[in-house]
């Protein structure tokens, strides 16, 4: 479906681009409260007018019907208030056509979607799953239509070759597939490998030049395509093909020799492939949501028992003091600028604690060990599993404050297919110092390799089997830096905590555009720290 087709309720292009506008914001039915945050909104309304969103029960399409009930009415010119108070009194005028509100329309569509809020008997985790699987489950035009424009955009910024550059030129990165491609030759030899999102096709090449039988790049950008088809040429590498379009629109076959999408007036047969490599990761690992269609073709092309390449990845985070910045910040513009008082330029404390920052952090800002969060096994997840809440604690050094967490992840490659029975493995605070805490929680023997230098490997590294990347902030940078989550009060002002930090932790790719990454951080103590919730855009 395009972008300027229509959706059910029979809306055009223009009309949903120019609600989109807003999408940043929801709004209270009742009056002109409005909020970034759905959740604050649902405690205003709450507070002042007696709201209750679970009047008709407690589940999501329950909640979605009574407020697409009441925003047509007041679409109509009635009072919400009043059309509130009739449901209260009558359920069934909304119940008995609970088909016709659960397709919502577009105006404040952000109350509707982006809805975090918990009720007295459900746990803040359960809400959070409800969210997820009503992202992934609603199937209505309005999110096909919105997926559509967000994957053109997203594959457009992929088709400029700066991004291209700075991800080959990142050696700790393209270090830590180089190496354990060209030291795990025997794996590759003879193997069929898919590279999901190929990109420039260095990873396809990598392959290919260890003895892959076949290698098959597949990446939605035409220009990438153009490109990776010659750079395997001029390097004389014949047994690589990349193919053009988007992997959860493929159906791979053998036909006439070669791989290629399906058609219906060419015999084939269908294409399987032994390894699965692919660099998806995003900022807090989880941005931009490529995992899901890296997902997508492991299920519909990996054989049984092939190889993910990484085939694990850790989240994990810091305590880090940044409490000095983020007040000066604040105060800055408390000062005159040329003789002039400025103060309409002043930072918003929640303007400027609840925005992710994406930097590498410095390293004497660190104030504590680094503290594992959990352990996904990408030969078992599936989309379904993420969204979880993850609890950690983290103890912060003696005679220091955190006023912020920093989010980094580890790539874990192994060389053979995961037999773990945790397909989420919790590492509540587990601290990571060294290869050893590594082979201890994963059981991995024979890893020999640590990848965190842009020097590695040297030469003299002896032959591993395992290897792990990192982009832990006390270790050499790489373009993915750490996002860096304020702590915040319940005012929503900057806090300086000292001792230990516990909680949970949740990341959810969000409503209005799945490349995005919503974060929520819930504190084990409510007495100094408040709930916060990030989106990282």
């Amino acid at each position: 479906m395009s972008s300027t087709e229509s959706d059910d309720s029979g809306s055009s292009g223009s009309e949903m681009e120019s609600v989109w506008e807003g999408d940043g914001v929801a709004y209270s039915i009742f009056d002109d409260f409005q909020s970034p945050y759905a959740v604050e909104v649902y405690r205003h309304m709450a507070s002042k007018f007696g709201f209750c969103h679970s009047i008709l029960g407690k589940g999501t399409l329950h909640r979605i019907a009574l407020v697409t009930y009441l925003e047509r009415e007041k679409a109509r010119g009635s009072d919400p208030l009043e059309s509130y108070r009739r449901v209260c009194a009558d359920p069934s005028i909304v119940l008995d056509h609970l088909d016709e509100y659960i397709n919502p329309p577009f105006s404040n569509e952000k109350l509707i979607w982006d809805f975090l809020e918990s009720s007295d008997e459900e746990d803040d985790e359960g809400v959070f799953q409800r969210h997820l699987h009503l992202e992934r489950g609603t199937k209505t035009a309005k999110s096909q239509t919105k997926k559509c424009i967000q994957d053109d955009d997203y594959f457009k910024g992929y088709k400029n070759l700066a991004i291209h550059r700075e991800m080959v030129n990142d050696r700790v990165r393209t270090g830590a597939y180089e190496s354990f491609i060209r030291l795990n030759k025997s794996l590759f030899k003879d193997k069929v490998v898919l590279d999901v999102g190929s990109g420039c096709g260095i990873l396809s090449l990598f392959a290919a030049k260890a003895g892959a039988r076949l290698v098959v790049g597949i990446d939605n950008c035409d220009n990438m395509i153009k490109m990776s088809e010659n750079h395997a040429r001029i390097n004389g590498i014949g047994n690589v093909q990349f193919l053009h379009g988007k992997v959860e629109d493929s159906d791979l076959v053998y036909s006439g020799g070669v791989v290629q999408f399906k058609r219906d007036d060419l015999p084939c047969e269908p294409f399987k492939c032994d390894i699965l490599i692919s660099e998806w990761m995003g900022y807090a690992l989880l941005y931009e949501n490529m995992l899901s269609s890296v997902l997508f073709a492991r299920d519909r092309y990996l054989i049984s028992g092939g190889l993910m390449v990484p085939s694990k990845v850790k989240l994990g985070l810091f305590a880090v003091d940044m409490y000095d910045d983020i007040k000066s910040k604040l105060n800055e513009w408390d000062e005159r600028k040329y003789g002039l008082i400025l103060d309409g330029l002043r930072y918003e404390a929640h303007e400027l604690l609840k925005e992710p920052v994406v930097e590498v952090v410095d390293p004497s800002r660190i104030v504590s060990d680094a503290s594992g969060i959990c352990i996904l096994d990408l030969g078992r997840l599936n989309v379904q599993d993420l969204g979880k809440a993850h609890e950690f604690q983290v103890a912060i050094h003696d005679g220091c404050k955190c006023s912020s967490l920093a989010l980094y992840f580890d790539c874990i490659f192994e060389p053979v297919a995961s037999d773990s029975a945790n397909v989420i493995q919790s590492l509540k605070g587990k601290r990571f110092h060294t290869l050893e805490s590594y082979r201890e929680v994963l059981g991995i023997d024979e890893l020999t390799s640590y990848v965190t230098s842009p020097d590695y490997p040297h030469p003299e590294e002896p032959m591993s089997t395992a290897v792990v990347m990192s982009t832990r902030a006390d270790q050499p940078p790489t373009h993915w830096k750490q996002v860096i989550l304020h702590l915040t009060d319940h005012n929503n002002m900057p806090v300086a905590i000292q001792g230990a930090i516990g909680g949970k932790l949740s990341l959810l790719n969000n409503s209005s555009n799945c490349r995005w990454l919503d974060i929520l951080f819930q504190p084990d103590d409510t007495s100094l720290l408040g709930e916060c919730y990030y989106k990282l855009m």
